[in-house]
């Protein structure tokens, strides 16, 4: 296949923008896969245009940039099922966990029975990062007597 782009992306980090794909009516671009997750070594990531099908729709799962992880076809009334797991790579002060998708970026989505195509961001819960603190060992003095 061709190369759309390469990024450089820092040991331990996640990519921070993936390239769009432009597609022509009828047809849909399948995503990248999960660009969420740390780069740990090189890494490939394949998408491909494929011809919509009749009568179902698209729900598309975005990364936090915009970037497509997945696009998942659902037949009217049905729920998604692929609805992949993320990481959002922690900082100094926060953590956050995962909590599921949503359409609003606020609320998250009622995925049982979709009736129209959809796009789909990350909702995360941020929380504290846990505080960490060592101990150095001391030297022990007894009383002189």
């Amino acid at each position: 296949g061709n190369v759309k782009d390469s990024v450089t992306v820092e040991y331990g980090h996640q990519i921070s923008s993936t390239p769009s794909v432009e597609v022509s009516e009828g047809h849909m671009f399948s995503g990248w896969g999960d660009t969420t997750q740390p780069i740990f070594s090189d890494k490939v990531f394949e998408g491909t245009i494929v011809q919509k099908p009749v009568g179902l729709h698209v729900v598309t799962y975005l990364d936090e940039h915009g970037g497509i992880i997945l696009n998942e076809t659902v037949a009217d009334g049905s729920s998604a099922v692929s609805m992949p797991s993320v990481v959002r790579i922690p900082t100094n002060s926060q953590v956050f966990d995962f909590v599921g998708w949503s359409v609003n970026g606020t609320d998250v989505a009622d995925m049982s029975s979709v009736t129209s195509d959809l796009s789909l961001v990350p909702l995360f819960d941020p929380r504290l990062a846990p505080a960490e603190f060592g101990v150095l060992p001391c030297e022990r003095r007894g009383r002189e007597d």
